[in-house]
């Protein structure tokens, strides 16, 4: 029962076809398959938009309002008191064994994790708490002028600057890299290795292989652009795309896109596709098979491309739609042409639609059915097969 003008709500979290749902009081559905209570939460004095609950379920925390003060509660225990604690910074791990967060005291920013401080710090930097896959915790903190990455409590090399949302672990969570800057230029950091100098690092390049031993990135060198991977490097290039290099586990091999002077290539395990006028960004996509479907452009058109026959042309594709059934044997986008919007499957036209919605068709399990949502004289539909 809630004591005074207090207000206790009781948080609980169902699973319903797969969704977290998060409930306040309210008589639970009937398709709620499992629901319990999580936290109690004091709405007199907590700031509704900071709770966080961990990915099993099981935990919850949020902060609360206090004389003159801020306390972070987890678990029901209050934590604190801080000067102020950085929007948005709860997190737990993603077993949810673990939480931290950014907090402010009188002798600077702390990161708090699991209750215990570590700092203080001048700075932390923003959206840089990250947690590996084995639940190790990694950020960005400054200290008498130098900013240096944090794992585990323990502070790296100082550097001039690290580069915002740099920071990537292998998928094993025993490898961890970044991007960093010195005065000589921009270097990329694994474990004890540095590679560079390099006049620029391309922002989110920085990628590791499923063993966590290779590692891949695009860099500037001069006006030109190289690829590393795997300790390789490829180029000089005009340009690279964004999004390249990745490590393809299915071909076992590295792909990425660049421009040449002849134009755009499809580079994969040492071999090149090309030259074409351009590739559509978030192309080429590999199915479960090992099979190879891109988009490029020929003038003004698109044209698909898939195990080695070509579809289309249409003025353009919806982006990130061109994907493979999870059996691998189909094969799926949205494209355009004057008259409208089409759903292509296995190279059979569906429409045309005055607007496909909610990015790529969705395949079933098997790969046999297919749904998608149009809109169509201003009225939406889903529909199935077609």
């Amino acid at each position: 029962m809630a004591q005074g003008s207090a207000r206790i709500w009781r948080l609980a979290v169902g699973l319903v076809f797969g969704l977290a749902l998060i409930g306040c009081g309210a008589p639970a559905s009937e398709r709620v398959q499992d629901l319990r209570l999580v936290a109690e939460v004091d709405t007199a004095a907590w700031i509704p938009d900071t709770v966080t609950i961990s990915a099993d379920h099981r935990r919850v925390a949020y902060v609360v309002r206090g004389e003159r003060r801020l306390y972070v509660v987890v678990d029901g225990e209050r934590q604190g008191p801080y000067l102020d604690v950085g929007a948005d910074s709860v997190h737990f791990s993603p077993d949810g064994e673990h939480v931290a967060y950014l907090a402010v005291g009188e002798q600077g920013v702390f990161v708090v994790v699991d209750g215990q401080a570590q700092g203080p710090y001048r700075a932390v930097g923003e959206d840089s708490l990250q947690y590996g896959p084995g639940g190790e915790l990694a950020y960005v903190a400054q200290r008498a002028g130098n900013w240096f990455v944090v794992r585990e409590g323990r502070p790296g090399p100082g550097y001039q600057a690290i580069g915002r949302g740099s920071l990537r672990f292998d998928p094993e969570g025993r490898r961890l890299a970044y991007v960093a800057r010195r005065s000589d230029g921009w270097y990329v950091v694994s474990g004890r290795r540095e590679y560079g100098p390099f006049d620029g690092v391309g922002a989110g390049s920085l990628t590791f292989g499923p063993d966590g031993a290779s590692l891949g990135f695009a860099a500037r060198e001069g006006d030109r652009w190289t690829v590393w991977a795997a300790g390789e490097r490829f180029g000089p290039f005009v340009a690279v795309a964004e999004g390249s290099p990745r490590y393809d586990a299915i071909r076992g091999e590295w792909l990425f896109v660049a421009q040449e002077a002849a134009g755009w290539y499809i580079h994969m395990g040492g071999r090149r596709l090309g030259p074409f006028e351009g590739v559509a960004e978030g192309t080429p996509v590999v199915g479960p098979q090992g099979d190879l479907a891109y988009a490029v452009l020929e003038g003004e058109q698109m044209v698909v491309v898939a195990q080695g026959r070509r579809q289309g042309p249409y003025r353009r594709l919806q982006s990130g739609s061109l994907h493979f059934s999870p059996d691998g044997r189909r094969l799926a986008y949205v494209a355009e042409r004057e008259e409208g919007w089409y759903v292509v499957v296995d190279g059979e036209e569906k429409g045309p639609y005055d607007r496909v919605r909610f990015g790529a068709p969705l395949f079933s399990p098997d790969g046999a059915r297919l749904a998608f949502a149009v809109v169509e004289g201003g009225r939406s539909y889903v529909l199935l097969d077609g």
